[in-house]
């Protein structure tokens, strides 16, 4: 995400929405993810470039296996991650129901906390997924 690339691949495109899955994945070797001043600099220009083109960005990260510790202290890398973005939506498992995960809006600067939603997910003989709210 330092070099052109992101860039030129939605100006190219006209993206409107690119997910970045995971994020650890695109942060690039030449940023260490769990210091602020180098994560910050690296989403500022993605702000920037979301803005530029009127394409939202959606980084998608991965929490670390520690329990009982908040969320939001449980993402891979910085802390500056949640802190700079807008909003972060966290999907978890329920223990005894496999194939039902609950999304809850963890962190909201742009409106109110919303109710958390249920979603139900199931493999298709076409081995898609097929998502409901419940």
């Amino acid at each position: 995400m330092t070099d052109e690339r992101l860039e030129q691949a939605i100006a190219e495109t006209k993206a409107k929405l690119v997910i970045l899955d995971p994020i650890q994945t695109y942060i690039g070797s030449d940023v260490d993810m769990h210091r602020a001043n180098e994560i910050r600099f690296v989403l500022k220009r993605l702000g920037i470039i979301a803005e530029k083109y009127g394409c939202a960005i959606v980084l998608i990260g991965h929490m670390n296996k520690a329990s009982g510790s908040k969320s939001t202290y449980r993402g891979l890398g910085s802390i500056d991650i949640q802190a700079t973005v807008r909003s972060v939506l966290l999907v978890a498992k329920i223990p005894d129901k496999p194939n039902i995960r609950i999304m809850a809006q963890d962190k909201s600067v742009l409106r109110r906390q919303e109710i958390p939603l249920d979603l139900k997910y199931q493999k298709t003989e076409d081995l898609s997924v097929s998502v409901h709210m419940t």
